[in-house]
């Protein structure tokens, strides 16, 4: 049965591309699975070793260079598939809107008007709220962050 749960986590795995966020049944099988685990560190070492190779950097004015990647923006603006830009304007409204919430509570209600269980219970509701507030808003950005900010450097691209 284990045996069988690796297999079809490991296709799962490998059938996304890189970079590309992973089911979360798919990354808690390889954080509790040794075996898996250790599988997906080999594959990372041999990407490493595969690509060293390829690590030729190509001139920006490199004329083979700019036709292949007309090709490829050709090729997307003719799929249809536009990426989803961020939209960040809901989720600050949201924040400001929680925060307001938080000072408007804190500002009307004092020891003598509600009681401490009643205050106690809405900050533990609503720092249980901020929590998720923040879950979701990282969760439905996970491609953002992924993208935008990389904390490796790409040996493959070169500044010349």
């Amino acid at each position: 049965m284990k045996k069988e749960n690796c297999d079809s986590v490991m296709e799962r795995f490998l059938m996304k591309d890189k970079n590309e966020i992973l089911p979360l049944p798919v990354i808690l099988h390889i954080i509790t699975c040794k075996e898996c685990r250790t599988m997906v560190r080999r594959m990372t070492v041999a990407e490493k070793v595969a690509k060293k190779g390829l690590a030729e950097s190509m001139p920006d004015d490199n004329p083979a260079l700019a036709a292949v990647m007309q090709k490829v923006s050709a090729i997307e603006l003719a799929s249809g598939r536009n990426p989803k830009p961020v939209n960040l304007a809901g989720w600050i409204v949201a924040g400001i809107i929680m925060i307001i919430a938080m000072m408007s509570f804190g500002i009307y209600t004092s020891p003598g008007t509600a009681s401490s269980l009643l205050i106690i219970a809405f900050y533990l509701v609503f720092a249980l709220s901020v929590v998720i507030y923040c879950t979701a808003f990282v969760v439905s950005n996970l491609d953002f962050f992924v993208k935008k900010i990389s904390f490796r450097k790409n040996p493959a691209i070169s500044t010349n």
